[in-house]
């Protein structure tokens, strides 16, 4: 050995890095295999049906309040509808022909102002 030369040493680094050769499955392996991933898709999807489901009962109730709200409101309106009618035929029915014109010069003098 001169000088410069220096002994192979193995690093390991020069050989291919190997693989696990595939695993061969037998038919049914392969169908258990299969099953499986059938089995966490169709629990995947109930539980997405699941969520759903309490979407539209959620979506359904707030509508439902949503309704009575409404109903509440058109009520509501109907009732100070029917005061204000009410109160009209109280007031025309106070007034005469004969207070009209006493009610115009009221009103344009009111304006006038």
């Amino acid at each position: 050995m001169s000088k410069w030369e220096f002994p192979d040493i193995d690093l390991g680094d020069d050989e291919e890095e190997k693989s696990p050769p595939p695993k061969i499955q037998t038919p049914e392996e392969e169908l258990k295999a299969v099953k499986e991933e059938a089995d966490a898709a169709d629990r995947e999807m109930m539980a997405l049906a699941g969520q759903v489901q309490f979407a539209k009962f959620a979506y359904d109730a707030v509508n439902r309040v949503r309704g009575k709200d409404e109903s509440i409101k058109e009520a509501k309106i109907l009732q100070s509808t029917e005061q204000l009618e009410q109160a009209a035929s109280r007031i025309t029915g106070l007034i005469t022909k004969s207070d009209v014109p006493k009610i115009t010069e009221s009103i344009k003098g009111s304006k006038g102002n």
